[in-house]
Order: structure tokens, then C-alpha cells, then sequence
């Protein structure tokens, strides 16, 4: 369950064209962005690759700012994505996959978007806010900005104390650039999720586009690795990762009062524990034996 990979087009002209190499079931996100806005652009693109739902497009009125964004579950037989605007106006943008979502209905809650028009020197920002109502939703942000001169902005993203990561963070080499984010937010609920441009000069535009993936039944979201130790627990030699924040302390073996999940198989034992209780999920086999230890009580 995480983020997969990026594929993007930089190169300004009328079409972005990516190779992906996903799996079926993967959620595919793609982007566009644009320096004009003429109408039919900002209301529905309808030439997204086949298989794509119009998600949301926005435009900055004051700097003629287009970005637009779609979605698919990927069947495994894509390769060759090729999309733009209706109207031919030249464009940038990417794809990016997330696994472990759910299929049937990838959009925990309908998508929410924000913009801002009125120039801000760097760094400038942008708000959006939404209410995912399931716990380990992906959140993904995909931002476009548009500077006064035709620079390169550097991207970041921040909200609800997550971990964020820049998945792409692209310029035309003229006034187009666009950045997408993503963070999992293990507990639903609401959340302002701010993105920043920052470079030498003032924005006349720029607008963001939020998405919550909601993750497949009895899944989490991305894992985070674990970056401290475990302890009082021996012989744990593979590699742990933790869909959700520990609620308690891990020390001792004694208690984990939150979800956690063995996302890589272990290389060796687990040992000591006497019981394993509530939701702790195996997400792979394992390659050695869990004996013994005193209280795991996963939520």
C-alpha cells in the first residue's frame, strides 16, 4: 500500500506523453497544467487517455492558470499515456500510481480545490481543506503555480503534522509549473493541507487540487518506516514498517495499543511473546517464527 512512481512531461506542447509501467489495481492520478484558461479548458477536459474520470480542473483568473487533474484503476495494460487540453494549448504534466487502494470507489470524498490570484512574493501558498472519512486515506495535492517570469519554483507541501513528500515538481522552461504531494493520514478527519512555492519574484496565480484515496478494505495508507528500534523484542532482522502512529510505546514487547503491520517479510524471529491480540496484520509471510512475548494489543 504506497506510493508507487511518477512518470512526467516537461516539455511544452500541446500533448504530455508518459510511459507507465503499473499493475492492475494501481489508482492512477494525472495532471495537467496550462498558461491560458480559455473556457472549455477549465470546465471538462475530455480528452484524458482512455479509462481516465475528469476529476477537477481550476484556473487562475488573473494569470490565465489551467490545472486540471483525472483518475483511473489501471487495468495492468497501460504504457503509453497520451492527454491535453481541448483546446491544443500547450501544457505539461505527468502520472502518478498509488497501490492498495480501493478499486470500486478510489475517491474517499469528492475531490476540493483552491486558488489564489492576487500576487504574493516568495514564498507564496496556497490552503485547501477536506474531511476524508476513512482512516489511512492518501492524500495527494497537486499544485500549479504561475510567477510573474518564466522561472523554475520549487514545491512543498505541509498539514496536519503528516510526513509530506514531493512526488514530481516540474517547469516548462516558460511560465508553466506544477508539483504533486502526498502524505498519509492515518486517523479521518478534517485537514488544511498548504502548498508553497517558493523563488525570487512575485506569483500572479496559483491553485491547488486535493484528493483523499481511500485505501483498500482492512488496509492502511503509504507505510512509514520504523527510524528508531524495538525494544525488548530479539531477533527482529527484516524490515518493519508502521501503518499507523503508535498510540503507545513499543518498549519491552510489552504494549502496542495501535495498528501495526509487518509490511516486508522478516528476515528472522520474533521472540518472547505470548500473545497477539486485536489487529495485528502479517502483510507477507513470514520467513522466521513469532514465539513468546508479552502483550502486542493492536486497535
Amino acid at each position: 500500500m504506497a506510493f508507487v512512481q511518477a512518470w512526467t512531461d516537461s516539455t511544452l506542447g500541446p500533448t504530455v506523453n508518459v510511459t507507465v509501467s503499473v499493475s492492475a489495481g494501481d489508482v492512477l492520478v494525472a495532471w495537467l497544467v496550462e498558461d491560458t484558461n480559455p473556457a472549455g479548458d477549465s470546465v471538462n477536459p475530455s480528452n484524458w487517455p482512455t479509462g481516465f474520470t475528469h476529476v477537477h480542473a481550476i484556473d487562475t483568473f488573473a494569470d490565465g492558470q489551467v490545472l486540471a487533474v483525472g483518475i483511473k484503476v489501471a487495468d495492468g495494460s497501460e504504457g503509453l499515456l497520451t492527454f491535453g487540453f481541448p483546446s491544443g494549448n500547450d501544457c505539461i504534466g505527468g502520472v502518478a500510481a498509488f497501490s492498495g487502494r480501493d478499486t470500486t470507489t478510489p475517491q474517499d470524498v469528492a475531490a476540493v480545490e483552491a486558488s489564489v490570484d492576487t500576487a504574493q512574493n516568495s514564498p507564496w501558498t496556497v490552503d485547501a481543506s477536506i474531511t476524508p472519512v476513512t482512516d489511512g486515506c492518501d492524500l495527494v495535492a497537486i499544485m500549479g503555480s504561475d510567477i510573474t517570469s518564466s522561472q523554475d519554483v520549487v514545491h512543498s507541501f505541509s498539514g496536519g503534522g503528516l510526513t509530506w513528500t514531493v512526488a514530481a515538481d516540474q517547469w516548462s522552461g516558460d511560465f508553466e509549473n506544477v508539483a504533486v504531494g502526498y502524505a498519509v493520514q492515518p486517523a479521518a478527519g478534517a485537514i488544511t493541507v498548504t502548498g508553497t512555492g517558493t523563488r525570487s519574484g512575485a506569483t500572479a496565480g496559483r491553485a491547488m487540487i486535493l484528493l483523499a484515496l481511500r485505501p483498500a478494505a482492512g488496509g492502511g495508507g503509504t507505510p512509514q518506516t520504523l527510524a528508531g528500534t524495538i525494544a525488548g523484542v530479539s531477533g527482529v532482522s527484516g524490515a518493519l514498517r508502521v501503518a499507523k502512529p503508535l498510540g503507545g510505546t513499543v518498549a519491552g514487547a510489552s504494549t502496542v495499543s495501535a495498528g501495526l503491520q509487518v509490511a516486508k517479510r522478516l528476515g528472522g524471529a520474533v521472540a518472547g511473546a505470548s500473545s497477539l491480540a486485536a489487529a495485528l496484520r502479517v502483510a507477507k509471510p513470514l520467513a522466521g517464527t513469532v514465539a513468546g512475548a508479552s502483550a502486542l494489543t493492536a486497535a
